[in-house]
Protein backbone atom coordinates (compact mmCIF):
# COMPACT_ATOMS: atom_id res chain seq x y z
CA UNK A 1 0.00 0.00 0.00
CA UNK A 2 2.87 2.60 0.72
CA UNK A 3 4.37 1.84 -2.47
CA UNK A 4 0.95 2.64 -4.18
CA UNK A 5 0.48 5.98 -2.27
CA UNK A 6 4.51 7.01 -3.56
CA UNK A 7 3.74 6.13 -6.81
CA UNK A 8 0.34 8.09 -7.25
CA UNK A 9 1.47 10.80 -4.84
CA UNK A 10 5.17 11.06 -7.65
CA UNK A 11 2.99 11.64 -10.54
CA UNK A 12 0.73 13.95 -9.08
CA UNK A 13 3.74 16.27 -7.73
CA UNK A 14 5.68 15.64 -11.43
CA UNK A 15 2.15 17.43 -13.26
CA UNK A 16 1.67 19.94 -10.38
CA UNK A 17 5.96 21.05 -11.33
CA UNK A 18 4.66 20.94 -15.23
CA UNK A 19 2.02 22.93 -16.00
CA UNK A 20 2.62 22.75 -19.60
CA UNK A 21 2.58 19.60 -20.03
CA UNK A 22 -1.07 18.33 -21.71
CA UNK A 23 -2.66 15.47 -19.96
CA UNK A 24 -4.32 13.01 -22.04
CA UNK A 25 -7.95 13.71 -23.21
CA UNK A 26 -10.27 10.90 -22.92
CA UNK A 27 -13.23 10.39 -26.16
CA UNK A 28 -15.95 10.71 -25.44
CA UNK A 29 -16.80 7.09 -25.78
CA UNK A 30 -14.58 6.46 -23.22
CA UNK A 31 -15.96 8.61 -20.59
CA UNK A 32 -17.08 5.32 -18.74
CA UNK A 33 -13.26 4.59 -18.14
CA UNK A 34 -12.92 6.87 -15.42
CA UNK A 35 -16.30 5.75 -13.60
CA UNK A 36 -13.58 2.94 -12.64
CA UNK A 37 -10.97 3.48 -10.09
CA UNK A 38 -8.14 1.13 -12.09
CA UNK A 39 -9.46 3.25 -15.37
CA UNK A 40 -8.43 6.56 -13.36
CA UNK A 41 -4.89 5.12 -11.88
CA UNK A 42 -4.21 3.94 -15.30
CA UNK A 43 -4.27 6.85 -16.78
CA UNK A 44 -2.50 8.57 -14.15
CA UNK A 45 0.27 6.13 -15.24
CA UNK A 46 0.07 7.06 -19.11
CA UNK A 47 0.52 10.45 -18.19
CA UNK A 48 3.27 9.90 -16.08
CA UNK A 49 5.05 7.89 -18.47
CA UNK A 50 4.62 10.43 -21.25
CA UNK A 51 5.52 12.95 -19.03
CA UNK A 52 8.63 10.66 -18.16
CA UNK A 53 9.46 10.50 -22.14
CA UNK A 54 9.71 14.00 -22.87
CA UNK A 55 11.95 14.58 -20.15
CA UNK A 56 14.01 11.68 -21.48
CA UNK A 57 13.68 9.87 -17.66
CA UNK A 58 11.86 6.58 -17.65
CA UNK A 59 11.34 5.24 -14.46
CA UNK A 60 11.94 1.39 -14.50
CA UNK A 61 9.13 0.67 -11.91
CA UNK A 62 5.93 1.88 -13.94
CA UNK A 63 7.68 -1.30 -16.53
CA UNK A 64 6.52 -4.54 -16.63
CA UNK A 65 9.02 -7.29 -16.23
CA UNK A 66 8.75 -8.84 -19.87
CA UNK A 67 10.84 -7.17 -22.47
CA UNK A 68 11.04 -4.27 -19.58
CA UNK A 69 14.28 -2.92 -21.53
CA UNK A 70 13.13 -3.22 -24.67
CA UNK A 71 9.86 -1.33 -24.05
CA UNK A 72 12.06 1.39 -22.21
CA UNK A 73 14.04 1.99 -25.50
CA UNK A 74 11.25 2.03 -27.87
CA UNK A 75 9.43 4.35 -25.44
CA UNK A 76 12.36 6.65 -25.49
CA UNK A 77 12.15 6.67 -29.16
CA UNK A 78 8.98 8.44 -28.84
CA UNK A 79 11.55 11.61 -27.71
CA UNK A 80 11.61 11.58 -32.00
CA UNK A 81 8.71 13.09 -32.43
CA UNK A 82 9.95 16.64 -31.00
CA UNK A 83 11.72 16.90 -34.85
CA UNK A 84 7.88 17.88 -35.75
CA UNK A 85 8.37 20.94 -33.51
CA UNK A 86 10.65 23.61 -32.73
CA UNK A 87 9.83 23.35 -29.22
CA UNK A 88 12.38 21.53 -27.38
CA UNK A 89 9.78 20.01 -25.12
CA UNK A 90 7.25 19.30 -27.52
CA UNK A 91 5.85 16.15 -26.62
CA UNK A 92 4.90 17.87 -23.47
CA UNK A 93 2.62 19.90 -25.58
CA UNK A 94 1.55 17.23 -28.38
CA UNK A 95 -2.42 16.29 -27.35
CA UNK A 96 -2.54 12.85 -26.74
CA UNK A 97 -6.40 10.94 -26.55
CA UNK A 98 -7.30 7.82 -25.25
CA UNK A 99 -8.94 5.93 -28.41
CA UNK A 100 -9.18 2.57 -27.55
CA UNK A 101 -8.91 1.02 -23.66
CA UNK A 102 -10.52 -2.26 -22.81
CA UNK A 103 -9.13 -5.90 -20.81
CA UNK A 104 -7.19 -8.26 -22.07
CA UNK A 105 -7.38 -10.75 -18.92
CA UNK A 106 -8.23 -10.50 -15.53
CA UNK A 107 -6.39 -7.07 -14.14
CA UNK A 108 -4.56 -6.80 -17.84
CA UNK A 109 -5.79 -3.77 -20.03
CA UNK A 110 -4.80 -2.84 -24.06
CA UNK A 111 -5.12 0.86 -24.23
CA UNK A 112 -4.25 2.85 -27.12
CA UNK A 113 -3.04 6.52 -27.38
CA UNK A 114 -3.15 8.76 -30.37
CA UNK A 115 -0.70 11.38 -30.33
CA UNK A 116 -1.52 14.81 -32.55
CA UNK A 117 0.24 17.60 -32.78
CA UNK A 118 -1.22 20.86 -31.77
CA UNK A 119 -2.89 23.80 -34.07
CA UNK A 120 -0.57 26.12 -35.18
CA UNK A 121 -0.43 28.99 -37.79
CA UNK A 122 -4.00 27.59 -38.77
CA UNK A 123 -2.60 24.12 -39.91
CA UNK A 124 -5.13 21.24 -39.45
CA UNK A 125 -4.04 19.01 -36.49
CA UNK A 126 -2.04 15.77 -37.95
CA UNK A 127 -1.73 12.37 -36.55
CA UNK A 128 1.82 11.26 -35.43
CA UNK A 129 1.19 8.08 -33.70
CA UNK A 130 -0.83 5.85 -32.43
CA UNK A 131 0.48 3.78 -29.26
CA UNK A 132 -0.75 0.55 -27.83
CA UNK A 133 0.39 -0.40 -24.22
CA UNK A 134 -0.73 -3.12 -22.30
CA UNK A 135 -1.26 -2.23 -18.29
CA UNK A 136 -1.13 -4.75 -15.57
CA UNK A 137 -2.88 -3.89 -12.26
CA UNK A 138 -0.91 -5.35 -9.77
CA UNK A 139 -2.53 -4.92 -6.38
CA UNK A 140 -3.24 -1.15 -7.52
CA UNK A 141 0.13 -0.97 -8.79
CA UNK A 142 0.23 -0.29 -12.60
CA UNK A 143 2.85 -1.08 -15.09
CA UNK A 144 3.03 -0.56 -18.74
CA UNK A 145 4.69 -2.53 -21.57
CA UNK A 146 4.65 -2.86 -25.14
CA UNK A 147 2.17 -5.40 -26.50
CA UNK A 148 4.77 -8.09 -27.91
CA UNK A 149 4.35 -10.27 -25.26
CA UNK A 150 1.05 -10.50 -25.18
CA UNK A 151 0.82 -10.67 -29.70
CA UNK A 152 3.22 -13.14 -29.59
CA UNK A 153 1.82 -15.17 -26.53
CA UNK A 154 0.85 -18.20 -29.24
CA UNK A 155 4.00 -18.26 -31.06
CA UNK A 156 6.79 -20.78 -31.09
CA UNK A 157 10.04 -20.72 -30.50
CA UNK A 158 13.63 -22.75 -31.12
CA UNK A 159 17.10 -22.16 -30.41
CA UNK A 160 19.79 -22.57 -33.41
CA UNK A 161 23.04 -21.80 -31.33
CA UNK A 162 23.08 -18.21 -29.94
CA UNK A 163 20.17 -17.65 -31.05
CA UNK A 164 16.49 -17.87 -30.16
CA UNK A 165 13.76 -17.80 -32.95
CA UNK A 166 9.74 -16.67 -32.36
CA UNK A 167 7.73 -17.40 -34.65
CA UNK A 168 4.06 -17.84 -35.92
CA UNK A 169 4.19 -20.63 -38.38
CA UNK A 170 7.92 -21.88 -39.42
CA UNK A 171 11.29 -21.00 -40.04
CA UNK A 172 13.75 -22.20 -42.43
CA UNK A 173 16.53 -23.58 -40.11
CA UNK A 174 19.31 -23.70 -42.94
CA UNK A 175 19.14 -19.98 -42.99
CA UNK A 176 19.15 -19.61 -39.22
CA UNK A 177 22.18 -22.11 -38.75
CA UNK A 178 23.86 -19.83 -41.22
CA UNK A 179 22.80 -16.52 -39.68
CA UNK A 180 24.24 -18.76 -36.24
CA UNK A 181 27.56 -19.25 -37.82
CA UNK A 182 27.63 -15.64 -38.99
CA UNK A 183 27.29 -14.12 -35.85
CA UNK A 184 29.89 -15.92 -34.35
CA UNK A 185 31.91 -15.62 -37.18
CA UNK A 186 31.96 -12.01 -36.93
CA UNK A 187 32.68 -11.36 -33.35
CA UNK A 188 35.37 -13.43 -33.46
CA UNK A 189 37.07 -11.36 -36.45
CA UNK A 190 36.31 -8.35 -33.99
CA UNK A 191 37.62 -9.97 -30.68
CA UNK A 192 34.25 -8.85 -29.20
CA UNK A 193 32.32 -11.82 -27.06
CA UNK A 194 29.91 -13.19 -28.94
CA UNK A 195 25.93 -12.57 -27.90
CA UNK A 196 23.05 -14.44 -27.83
CA UNK A 197 20.02 -12.78 -29.35
CA UNK A 198 16.19 -13.59 -29.29
CA UNK A 199 15.35 -13.45 -32.70
CA UNK A 200 11.11 -12.24 -33.66
CA UNK A 201 10.09 -13.38 -37.49
CA UNK A 202 7.47 -10.84 -38.45
CA UNK A 203 6.70 -10.54 -42.62
CA UNK A 204 7.25 -7.01 -42.54
CA UNK A 205 8.11 -3.51 -40.79
CA UNK A 206 4.52 -2.76 -40.40
CA UNK A 207 4.11 -5.85 -37.96
CA UNK A 208 7.14 -5.51 -36.44
CA UNK A 209 5.88 -1.79 -35.37
CA UNK A 210 2.43 -3.21 -34.22
CA UNK A 211 4.59 -5.44 -31.75
CA UNK A 212 6.27 -2.53 -30.76
CA UNK A 213 2.94 -1.12 -29.43
CA UNK A 214 2.95 1.47 -32.71
CA UNK A 215 -0.12 1.18 -34.27
CA UNK A 216 0.34 3.76 -36.61
CA UNK A 217 3.70 5.55 -37.20
CA UNK A 218 3.25 8.75 -39.63
CA UNK A 219 7.05 8.96 -40.65
CA UNK A 220 6.72 5.14 -41.27
CA UNK A 221 3.17 4.79 -42.73
CA UNK A 222 4.08 3.34 -46.10
CA UNK A 223 7.62 1.49 -45.13
CA UNK A 224 7.27 -2.42 -45.11
CA UNK A 225 10.99 -4.01 -46.51
CA UNK A 226 13.50 -3.29 -42.89
CA UNK A 227 13.86 -4.69 -40.08
CA UNK A 228 14.73 -3.63 -36.54
CA UNK A 229 17.37 -4.67 -34.27
CA UNK A 230 19.63 -5.68 -32.39
CA UNK A 231 17.90 -3.50 -29.70
CA UNK A 232 18.87 -4.85 -26.24
CA UNK A 233 19.40 -7.86 -27.36
CA UNK A 234 16.40 -8.13 -30.08
CA UNK A 235 16.14 -8.17 -33.46
CA UNK A 236 12.81 -8.13 -35.70
CA UNK A 237 14.05 -10.09 -38.84
CA UNK A 238 13.90 -8.28 -42.51
CA UNK A 239 10.85 -9.88 -44.48
CA UNK A 240 11.04 -13.01 -42.32
CA UNK A 241 14.23 -13.73 -43.43
CA UNK A 242 16.35 -15.77 -40.29
CA UNK A 243 19.26 -13.64 -41.54
CA UNK A 244 20.59 -10.06 -39.94
CA UNK A 245 23.62 -10.42 -40.65
CA UNK A 246 24.17 -7.24 -41.87
CA UNK A 247 23.02 -5.23 -39.18
CA UNK A 248 24.37 -7.39 -36.20
CA UNK A 249 28.36 -6.77 -37.83
CA UNK A 250 27.13 -2.77 -37.25
CA UNK A 251 26.16 -3.54 -34.15
CA UNK A 252 29.70 -5.37 -33.16
CA UNK A 253 31.53 -2.81 -34.64
CA UNK A 254 29.85 0.06 -32.59
CA UNK A 255 30.79 -1.85 -29.44
CA UNK A 256 34.57 -1.41 -30.20
CA UNK A 257 34.07 1.98 -32.90
CA UNK A 258 34.30 5.81 -31.49
CA UNK A 259 31.22 7.40 -33.66
CA UNK A 260 32.93 9.92 -35.01
CA UNK A 261 35.59 7.86 -36.49
CA UNK A 262 33.15 5.35 -38.23
CA UNK A 263 33.02 5.38 -42.11
CA UNK A 264 29.99 4.05 -43.77
CA UNK A 265 31.48 3.34 -46.75
CA UNK A 266 33.55 1.14 -45.51
CA UNK A 267 31.30 -0.35 -42.83
CA UNK A 268 28.27 -0.71 -45.78
CA UNK A 269 30.96 -2.39 -47.49
CA UNK A 270 32.33 -4.83 -44.83
CA UNK A 271 28.33 -5.58 -43.46
CA UNK A 272 27.31 -6.66 -47.28
CA UNK A 273 30.84 -8.67 -47.59
CA UNK A 274 30.57 -10.60 -44.18
CA UNK A 275 26.97 -10.63 -43.80
CA UNK A 276 24.68 -9.70 -46.86
CA UNK A 277 23.21 -6.92 -48.47
CA UNK A 278 20.51 -6.44 -46.03
CA UNK A 279 17.46 -7.09 -48.51
CA UNK A 280 15.86 -10.02 -50.18
CA UNK A 281 14.90 -11.13 -53.08
CA UNK A 282 11.83 -11.67 -54.65
CA UNK A 283 11.68 -15.15 -53.35
CA UNK A 284 12.28 -13.88 -49.79
CA UNK A 285 15.85 -14.89 -50.48
CA UNK A 286 18.44 -12.77 -48.68
CA UNK A 287 20.71 -11.26 -51.50
CA UNK A 288 24.57 -11.69 -50.78
CA UNK A 289 27.72 -9.72 -52.07
CA UNK A 290 28.51 -12.35 -55.13
CA UNK A 291 25.25 -12.23 -56.64
CA UNK A 292 25.85 -8.67 -57.18
CA UNK A 293 29.45 -8.64 -58.15
CA UNK A 294 28.46 -11.25 -60.52
CA UNK A 295 25.60 -8.46 -61.63
CA UNK A 296 27.80 -5.57 -61.47
CA UNK A 297 30.36 -7.23 -63.93
CA UNK A 298 27.49 -8.04 -66.34
CA UNK A 299 25.94 -4.20 -66.43
CA UNK A 300 29.72 -3.33 -67.24
CA UNK A 301 30.09 -5.46 -69.84
CA UNK A 302 26.96 -4.96 -71.65
CA UNK A 303 27.29 -0.92 -71.37
CA UNK A 304 31.10 -1.41 -72.06
CA UNK A 305 31.51 1.04 -69.10
CA UNK A 306 34.80 0.57 -67.34
CA UNK A 307 34.24 4.30 -65.14
CA UNK A 308 34.05 2.25 -61.88
CA UNK A 309 35.13 5.12 -60.16
CA UNK A 310 32.11 7.42 -61.26
CA UNK A 311 30.04 4.32 -60.09
CA UNK A 312 31.13 4.50 -56.75
CA UNK A 313 31.34 8.00 -56.05
CA UNK A 314 27.59 8.77 -57.25
CA UNK A 315 26.13 5.37 -56.60
CA UNK A 316 24.70 5.26 -59.59
CA UNK A 317 21.27 3.00 -59.67
CA UNK A 318 21.83 -0.33 -61.32
CA UNK A 319 20.37 -3.04 -59.38
CA UNK A 320 16.85 -1.82 -59.51
CA UNK A 321 15.84 -5.15 -61.52
CA UNK A 322 16.23 -6.57 -57.93
CA UNK A 323 15.61 -4.06 -55.52
CA UNK A 324 16.22 -0.18 -56.21
CA UNK A 325 17.36 0.76 -52.25
CA UNK A 326 20.61 -2.01 -53.17
CA UNK A 327 23.64 0.12 -53.82
CA UNK A 328 27.09 -0.41 -56.01
CA UNK A 329 28.85 1.37 -54.30
CA UNK A 330 28.60 -0.91 -51.25
CA UNK A 331 28.92 -3.82 -53.23
CA UNK A 332 32.51 -2.05 -54.90
CA UNK A 333 33.50 -1.34 -51.33
CA UNK A 334 33.06 -4.48 -50.39
CA UNK A 335 35.60 -6.37 -52.70
CA UNK A 336 37.70 -3.89 -51.83
CA UNK A 337 37.31 -4.37 -48.38
CA UNK A 338 37.67 -8.36 -48.77
CA UNK A 339 41.13 -7.35 -50.57
CA UNK A 340 42.09 -5.22 -47.45
CA UNK A 341 41.13 -8.26 -45.32
CA UNK A 342 43.34 -10.82 -47.63
CA UNK A 343 46.19 -8.56 -47.96
CA UNK A 344 46.13 -6.41 -44.68
CA UNK A 345 44.13 -8.84 -41.97
CA UNK A 346 41.82 -6.90 -39.52
CA UNK A 347 44.14 -4.61 -38.88
CA UNK A 348 43.36 -3.14 -42.54
CA UNK A 349 39.44 -3.80 -41.94
CA UNK A 350 39.66 -1.94 -38.54
CA UNK A 351 41.80 0.86 -40.42
CA UNK A 352 39.15 1.03 -43.16
CA UNK A 353 36.43 1.64 -40.85
CA UNK A 354 38.26 4.12 -38.56
CA UNK A 355 39.04 6.21 -41.60
CA UNK A 356 36.33 8.98 -40.24
CA UNK A 357 34.38 11.55 -42.13
CA UNK A 358 37.26 14.44 -42.35
CA UNK A 359 36.78 16.29 -44.51
CA UNK A 360 34.07 13.87 -46.04
CA UNK A 361 33.75 10.09 -46.06
CA UNK A 362 34.83 9.75 -49.75
CA UNK A 363 37.99 11.59 -49.22
CA UNK A 364 38.57 9.92 -45.44
CA UNK A 365 38.12 6.08 -47.36
CA UNK A 366 40.46 7.38 -49.72
CA UNK A 367 43.12 8.03 -47.59
CA UNK A 368 43.02 4.99 -46.28
CA UNK A 369 42.60 2.92 -49.21
CA UNK A 370 45.38 4.65 -50.72
CA UNK A 371 48.00 3.30 -47.66
CA UNK A 372 46.66 0.08 -47.38
CA UNK A 373 46.12 -0.65 -51.26
CA UNK A 374 47.73 2.05 -53.08
CA UNK A 375 44.35 2.79 -54.85
CA UNK A 376 43.32 5.99 -54.61
CA UNK A 377 41.07 8.35 -57.49
CA UNK A 378 43.83 8.19 -60.37
CA UNK A 379 44.21 4.12 -60.04
CA UNK A 380 40.77 3.18 -58.84
CA UNK A 381 39.47 2.14 -62.27
CA UNK A 382 42.06 -0.17 -63.36
CA UNK A 383 42.67 -1.57 -59.80
CA UNK A 384 39.34 -2.55 -59.23
CA UNK A 385 38.56 -3.79 -62.35
CA UNK A 386 41.30 -6.19 -61.83
CA UNK A 387 39.80 -7.39 -58.15
CA UNK A 388 36.32 -7.70 -59.85
CA UNK A 389 38.29 -10.27 -62.89
CA UNK A 390 39.70 -12.38 -60.24
CA UNK A 391 36.43 -12.49 -58.07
Amino acid sequence: MICIVLCLSVGAFSFAQHEDYKRIQINKHLQTVLNDSIGKKIINQLDLLFLQIAKGSIDENIISKPHKDLTIAVLNGLQGIKRFSNRSDSLNHYQKQLIKFYPISEHVYSVSIAILNTNTKGEPRTLKTILRLIAEDDNGLITLSIPLKYMTRNWKSKKVGNITYVYSDTIQLERAHKFNTKNTIMSKKLNVPTEQFKFYMCENYQEILRLLGYEYQLESASTYKLGYGVEEGYIFSIMNNEDFSHDVFHYYSGKIHVAKNRNWIAEEGIACSWGNAYYVDKHGEMIELNRLVGELKAYLLKHNDKDLLGLFENNTKIFNHIDSDLSVRTVISGVICNEIEHKKGIDGILSIINSGRIPNSMDAYFKVLDALLGINTSTFNIEVWKLLENY
